[in-house]
């Protein structure tokens, strides 16, 4: 995906902490965004009668929609891990490594937020 090409690019190439976090928190927002897509399609697939045949194709295809988004999902942590894995650069100074970790931090809990 194209949001999958850039959150790698900016892991692989030392991104600094304040722009990692920002992505890290983006990407947090759209966890939830899709997580409660996905709530709202199972509560309208548990609406449907499933002795109604046009119904079921109905909750067919919800279930189709709930698991694309599912992959999505697991797109979105995996890209999560890489980013979280980048702080490792910095792991050989203790020093340098909290400094990382506390931008990374500032800026994820900032991106977040905003999202909220």
């Amino acid at each position: 995906s194209t949001v999958g090409a850039l959150f790698f690019a900016l892991t692989s190439c030392g991104a600094s902490a304040e722009s990692q976090g920002e992505a890290y928190g983006e990407l947090q927002c759209e966890l939830n965004e899709l997580r409660e897509e996905i709530e709202d399609l199972y509560d309208d697939a548990r609406k449907l009668d499933q002795d109604d045949e046009d119904e079921r194709a109905e909750f067919a295809d919800l279930m189709k929609e709930i698991y694309d988004i599912q992959l999505e999902i697991y797109d979105i942590e995996l890209e999560m891990e890489a980013i979280e894995m980048s702080a490792y650069d910095y792991y050989a100074d203790e020093d340098e490594y909290e400094d990382w970790k506390e931008e990374f931090e500032d800026a994820r809990e900032d991106a977040y937020d905003d999202c909220k």
